[in-house]
Parts: structure tokens; C-alpha cells; sequence
């Protein structure tokens, strides 16, 4: 069978983002990683290819992995006309190296996608975060004898007033997700984004615009029915610090609360697992070598961490 599987890049955020490693490097650092498919920590890499996918000239490549050698990513860089042998640190000395106690959010690249790099750590964080977020919202609705939370796919295919407690509301400057106490509040907000990623919310929200050939990444800021009464003579007293928190619509008292982000067409590629088990399935590639790319990515990993 045509084996029409395409080798992607795994990508931490963490090191990707990482202020003290030129942009460039930790893409480079990913990359060499992603070839070594034995988990012995050494890989060769041909100049010219990875300039093309880079859209970079061969000397900046050049120069980029001899800076990675001095940063500490490369034990070796031995560049021989258009081909480089490179060893590269493992994940717990680079960690050690810069500083880096948590890895992030992880996700996958294609080698062509450098310049679209930064905007999918932005959105994968998003993603991570909101998982998050669904996932202790379905635990505290189990103790509580709830039903599961609205997922954002249903919500983004179109609500009414009184389906599960949630209206749509699309305004011309910010879409609007309306609830009242049924709804349970999840999803992430742009400065906790901003914050993990050490990004400006400025930043965070042009990343989720159309950019560099990436559709945009709708979302709805969440406003929950408040039982507060809003005009009793000691409410700000209580709230000193939420003026900015609580708006009117239609009449009615809501408080501000995070986004929720529509990330189907975030650009993000599935997990190297998935993608496998999915060709399997629809017959594009042979079973067996499929079960044996998976054994081998997963051996390199527990290797080299």
C-alpha cells in the first residue's frame, strides 16, 4: 500500500517560546529531534531540503545551528558541505539549561510550518487550557449531580434561548455567549494566555485573526445571569474591585467571565497517533507499519527525555 502518511514536528511550547532561544534554534532543536525515529540522539539533515522548508537561506541555517551548538541544544554540529550531523540535548538537560520547570503545551508541526510556529503555540495553549477547564468543570458537575458541560462544537453550531440555559448573542464589535445559572462558566481568558505564554494580549489576539494562511479562531466572551443587585447601596462596597466585571444587556445584569474559543479551524494537526490510527483505518497505509511507527516514536521519546 502508498504510504501517504506525512512526518510531522513535535513541539513544546515551552522551549519553543522561550525568550533566552533565538525563534529559529528551537525550531532546528525540534526538528533534528523529530529525525531521530532510533532515540540515539544523533541525526543527519540535509542543508538544502531544510533550508527550502524553512524558506531560509543555507547560511542562516548554518549559523543557526552553530549558535544552537554554543547555547547548549546541539552536543555536536559537524557541518560538511550541504549535510550536518547533528547530537542533540535531551528534553530534561535542555529544561535544566534554561530554566524550564513545566513543559506547556505540546503539539504538532509540519517541517514546512516554521513561520506559522508561534501563532499555533497560541492556539494549542488555548486549546490546552480550555481542556483543562472542561475537564474540572465535568468533575465539579459530577459531584454536584449535573450534566456535563455545553461543549464549544455545540455551542458554535448555533443556540437558543433555552436550550441548556445559553443564547447566542453576535454583536458587531464581540460575539457574546449569554447564560444564566444553569450554565456552567469554562474556557480561558486572553491575559492567563498571555501570561503563560509571556505574551502581550495584543499579541495573543492577533494570533487568532486570519494570519499567515490560517483561518481564524472564533470565540465568545462568556456572561453569566448575576443574582447580584447591582444598584443596593453596599454592592461596591463588596466588589471593590469588579466595576469593569459586570454589563447590562437587555435589560439584565450579567458578569464578565472567560472566553470560549472555536478551535476546529485552528489549523492544529491531530496527534501522530491519531493521524496513524485514522489512515489504518481508511486503508491508505499498511497496519503493521503504522503499529511499528508509533512503537518507535514512543521508545525515542521515553529515551530522550
Amino acid at each position: 500500500m502508498t504510504q501517504v502518511y506525512q512526518p510531522t514536528i513535535k513541539i513544546y511550547t515551552a522551549i519553543a517560546r522561550n525568550n533566552k532561544i533565538p525563534y529559529l534554534v528551537g525550531y532546528l532543536w525540534h526538528f533534528v529531534r523529530s529525525l531521530d525515529l532510533s532515540g540515539n540522539g544523533t541525526a543527519v539533515i540535509d542543508l538544502a531540503d531544510l533550508a527550502q522548508n524553512c524558506n531560509r537561506s543555507i547560511s542562516t541555517i548554518k549559523t543557526s545551528l552553530r549558535l544552537a551548538r554554543r547555547l547548549g541544544l546541539f552536543r555536536l554540529a559537524a557541518l560538511t558541505g550541504l549535510t550536518a550531523r547533528v547530537s542533540y540535548t535531551s528534553i530534561t538537560k535542555v529544561c535544566l539549561l534554561f530554566g524550564i520547570r513545566q513543559l506547556g503545551a505540546v503539539h504538532e508541526i509540519y517541517p514546512n510550518q516554521l513561520d506559522q510556529m508561534r501563532i499555533l503555540n497560541t492556539r494549542c495553549t488555548i486549546a490546552n487550557k480550555q481542556a483543562q477547564s472542561i475537564h474540572m468543570a465535568n468533575k465539579a458537575a459530577k459531584k454536584q449531580h449535573l450534566p456535563k458541560v455545553v461543549l464549544p462544537s455545540e455551542i458554535f453550531e448555533g443556540a437558543s434561548v433555552d436550550w441548556r440555559g445559553v443564547t447566542v448573542y453576535k454583536g458587531r464589535e464581540r460575539d457574546l455567549l449569554l447564560a444564566d445559572a444553569r450554565f456552567t462558566v469554562y474556557g480561558a481568558s486572553q491575559s492567563s494566555i498571555g501570561e503563560t505564554l509571556q505574551r502581550s494580549r495584543h499579541t495573543i489576539s492577533r494570533h487568532l485573526k486570519a494570519i499567515q494562511g490560517l483561518e481564524a479562531v472564533e470565540r465568545f466572551q462568556v456572561l453569566k445571569l448575576s443574582e447580584d443587585d447591582i444598584h443596593s447601596s453596599d454592592f461596591w462596597d463588596k466588589h471593590p474591585i469588579d466595576q469593569y466585571s459586570y454589563c447590562t444587556v437587555q435589560g439584565l445584569l450579567f458578569k464578565r467571565c472567560c472566553n470560549i474559543y472555536n478551535l476546529d479551524r485552528s489549523g492544529l494537526i491531530p496527534k501522530t497517533s491519531d493521524r496513524l490510527r485514522l489512515l489504518e483505518t481508511l486503508g491508505e497505509i499498511d497496519v503493521d507499519w503504522g503499529k511499528k511507527y508509533r512503537k518507535k516514536e514512543k521508545s525515542r521519546d521515553s529515551i530522550n527525555k
